[in-house]
């Protein structure tokens, strides 16, 4: 159950964490389709900014995770007879969240291609 919540809080998490940084943008991005970005273009820039969130926020879960395992494994070394020399990896666990991470991002920027198809330029620059 524990897994099962970890998994659909990382793939809703990357799908909102992207979406609320494009409807904040929204002016940003009229504005580059005003001075004649195509629409693939920024369909581009969105897709290229998805794989580095995605690349930067997996390496720095795993070093934390594995940071804050070696940690626990030290410190938990004299209940356990014998001690773990190594911490054991989940790797079916840790395969499903990285796949929902990314099912996340690929909805989140199927939905913001969507909406840059849609963006009005007048009424998104008008806004304040």
């Amino acid at each position: 159950l524990d897994i099962g919540f970890a998994i659909l809080i990382a793939g809703l998490g990357v799908a909102l964490f992207l979406l609320a940084g494009l409807s904040e943008r929204r002016r940003e991005l009229a504005t580059i389709r005003a001075i004649g970005a195509a629409p693939s273009q920024m369909r581009s820039a969105v897709m290229a900014e998805t794989v580095v969130i995605g690349i930067a926020g997996t390496a720095m879960g795993l070093l934390t995770g594995g940071l804050v395992g070696m940690a626990l494994l030290s410190i938990l070394a004299g209940i356990f007879d014998p001690p773990a020399s190594v911490p054991a990896v989940p790797l079916l666990t840790l395969g499903a969240v990285l796949a929902a991470v990314a099912i996340g991002l690929g909805a989140a920027v199927a939905i913001a291609s969507q909406a840059i198809g849609r963006i009005g330029v007048l009424a998104a620059l008008r806004e304040r």
